[in-house]
């Protein structure tokens, strides 16, 4: 009887986290309504705001970070785990990690690496996950694992 408190109590103090394995984080920034739609980019509409794609990160398996696409007037410009690696600074100067893990806490609540994010939206068919960092809703991620 003492085991399954135990094991009742510290599953309610820990938290049962479930870790998802991310393919991808896209990272959009809210368009202001009275500037223009671009006509090229990747446009997201969400919650009645008009996104455009700024940066997508492609994971491996271990949540290790294989490419990046940074979006340019031109384009996606494109960095391969090869290439980026051999640039100095190139993570801490794009503000990207090497390795990122993520888990599920409750039905709104996940763990990025360290942090706690509250997430707006888990769309299972989609196999997508959108959330804001704390305090800034100008920005949108969107998971796809």
């Amino acid at each position: 009887m003492k085991k399954i408190l135990l094991i009742t109590l510290a599953f309610l103090f820990l938290g049962i986290h479930q870790r998802i394995k991310v393919r991808e984080r896209l990272t959009a920034r809210r368009i202001e309504k009275h500037f223009p739609v671009p006509s090229t980019g990747e446009i997201i509409r969400y919650r009645n705001n008009t996104y455009v794609v700024k940066t997508i990160e492609g994971f491996d398996e271990d949540g290790t970070l294989n490419d990046v696409q940074f979006w340019k007037s031109e384009g996606f410009l494109e960095f391969k785990r090869d290439e980026f690696l051999k640039l100095k600074n190139f993570l801490e100067e794009n503000d990207l990690q090497a390795k990122v893990e993520f888990s599920l806490i409750d039905k709104k609540l996940m763990k990025v690496n360290s942090d706690t994010v509250a997430y707006e939206l888990k769309h299972t068919n989609r196999h997508r996950i959108y959330y804001f960092k704390k305090g800034n809703d100008k920005e949108l991620f969107i998971l796809k694992f």
